[in-house]
């Protein structure tokens, strides 16, 4: 687990057909481009789906911060990246308890307040990937509209968008993957009904 220089990772990104942009309203946002990207939002508005031209699974904000990790392990992802709108402040000041609880945040806590005013990326391995469910935690309970964050597979076509309002925006490289992680999704809110 490491931070990486955000430009750094706009660049891999880039080559990736990843398009980034940052702007004072919504802060930085990621899209994934190409001729077959498609899109799942996951949350409970399906006229945002509509708007932005995506299949919709109906989705519990509670259960959005759990779900991050399963779509990555579903989609076979190792490494993510993941990048706040604005800054890692207030995600990180709702998460302190549970991060402080856990011994690989611990190791690099000290390096993570040198960070917290910036968007520079949190690198999470496989091991650490369960942060993923902390931090979402946190930017939900953050009550800040710019405490969402993107979550990128490293050498992969997955993105993960969470919204402040607890929806997840999924791109992904081709409508077959979006199918599968949407048809996941829709298998586990259907046990839990």
């Amino acid at each position: 687990m490491q931070f990486l220089p955000l430009n750094e990772l706009l660049d891999e990104l880039r080559d990736a057909g990843v398009r980034s942009r940052i702007s004072e309203e919504e802060g930085l946002r990621f899209a994934l481009t190409g001729e077959h990207a498609a899109k799942v939002c996951l949350g409970t508005d399906e006229e945002e789906a509509r708007r932005l031209d995506a299949r919709f699974v109906r989705v519990g904000r509670d259960e959005a911060a759990t779900l991050l990790e399963r779509l990555f392990h579903k989609a076979h992802v190792s490494d993510v990246a993941v990048a706040p709108c604005a800054s890692w402040r207030p995600i990180l000041d709702a998460a302190l308890y549970e991060l402080a609880q856990d011994e690989a945040w611990l190791e690099i806590d000290a390096e993570a307040s040198l960070h917290q005013n910036g968007r520079d990326p949190l690198l999470l391995g496989p091991d650490e990937r369960r942060l993923l469910t902390v931090l979402a935690r946190g930017a939900l309970d953050a009550g800040d509209a710019h405490a969402g964050f993107t979550a990128v597979g490293l050498g992969s076509p997955l993105l993960i968008e969470l919204r402040c309002d607890g929806s997840l925006l999924v791109w992904c490289e081709s409508q077959a993957l979006a199918d599968e992680l949407a048809g996941a999704v829709e298998g586990l809110t259907d046990r839990k009904a």
